[in-house]
């Protein structure tokens, strides 16, 4: 039986998509940067070798090195991943055939890591345990545009379990995710409960769902939360209801920073003074409304309709500035929620003796 007949006879319905296995050039060429300057350095602390060892030193992490990636390439090539409108078929030595509705739960897992202040390729994973299957799928980088998969699956999950969850929170059930509770009353975090009241706002910070409240906030780490979409449109209907303004357009938040100049700067004053902070802006994948075309959350932002980012901008320094002053400048804090105006950035000046 060939994979038309396996999807049509599972009732998968029309293909949408297919992902194969991709050799992965970006951390190749990445770890290429790192391993050959590494190498280099190694050798500099054996004094007394000659230049044809230290190639043939070089060249074999070189081969090593090569040949762990061109391994795992061979090894996973015949894999494939096939995305259709009611399942997916996932294609090995044994073929896996799952509808939406027989996964249990997803866990997503999204890292970047910096070598030396710089960006390497993000890394994707996804664990889907499904009903009948003792061990769980895993889907990671292997497969060219695993991202877009992971993003239609967990939307196609979330038409399916949404519903659900928010019929027994409406029967007032406990939802479960995991080690996370949720209810009419609250949200219990381990041992730790917390009423809808207390909660002010909830964000998505780099890897993290952050849960404002008036006294500290609770970061929440995504990759222990199963169905995370699932979760997180749970928790906006619950706060749309308890706490309307967080649904509606509202201003964003002000920033303060200092500023460190030169006595020479405040003084004389400076035209164009470079500074950078951390704000959050608009999403430019759904333009803030934290929605996709199909009315689920926007995956970039995960409904939220901002992301934090680090943002560079010139300002002038007046003339005779003294330490303590403050300057502000209007439009250039955090961006409005879901429309409103952005807030202010007010930089209170010290200067260096």
């Amino acid at each position: 039986m060939n994979i038309d007949e396996l999807a049509a006879n599972n009732g998968l319905g029309n293909l949408v998509k297919e992902f194969k296995v991709e050799f992965l050039w970006h951390n190749y060429t990445l770890g290429l940067l790192i391993v050959i300057p590494l190498s280099f350095v190694v050798l500099i602390g054996f004094r007394g070798l000659n230049l044809y060892i230290t190639f043939l030193v070089i060249l074999t992490f070189f081969i090593i090195f090569s040949g762990i990636f061109i391994v795992v390439f061979i090894a996973n090539r015949n894999k494939q991943l096939l995305i259709y409108e009611n399942g997916f078929i996932y294609i090995n030595n044994d073929n896996l055939i799952a509808k939406y509705e027989d996964v249990k739960e997803i866990f997503q897992e999204i890292t970047t890591l910096y070598v030396n202040g710089i960006p390497t390729p993000t890394s994707y994973q996804y664990k889907i345990y499904i009903k009948n299957k003792i061990k769980p799928l895993y889907l990671t980088n292997i497969f060219s545009g695993i991202k877009q998969a992971g993003d239609y699956i967990q939307n196609k999950i979330l038409q399916q379990q949404l519903p659900i969850v928010i019929d027994a929170y409406s029967r007032g059930e406990d939802v479960k995710f995991g080690s996370l509770t949720i209810n009419k009353n609250s949200i219990i975090v381990e041992k730790q409960t917390l009423a809808w009241e207390q909660i002010k706002n909830i964000r998505v910070v780099e890897g993290h769902v952050l849960l404002q409240k008036e006294r500290g906030d609770l970061l929440l780490n995504i990759a222990a939360i199963p169905n995370i979409y699932v979760f997180l449109n749970l928790i906006y209907e619950i706060m749309a209801v308890t706490q309307p303004h967080t649904r509606t357009p509202t201003k964003g938040n002000d920033i303060r920073i200092h500023l460190k100049i030169s006595q020479a700067e405040a003084t004389s004053g400076c035209a164009e003074k470079e500074i950078s902070f951390s704000r959050w802006e608009t999403c430019d994948e759904c333009n803030g409304s934290g929605l996709d075309n199909q009315g689920n959350n926007c995956f970039v932002c995960l409904g939220e309709g901002q992301n934090q980012v680090v943002k560079k901008i010139k300002i002038a320094i007046p003339p005779h500035s003294v330490a303590g002053d403050r300057l502000n400048i209007t439009g250039e804090g955090d961006a409005g929620h879901r429309g409103g105006d952005a807030g202010d950035l007010h930089v209170h000046l010290e200067i260096n003796n």
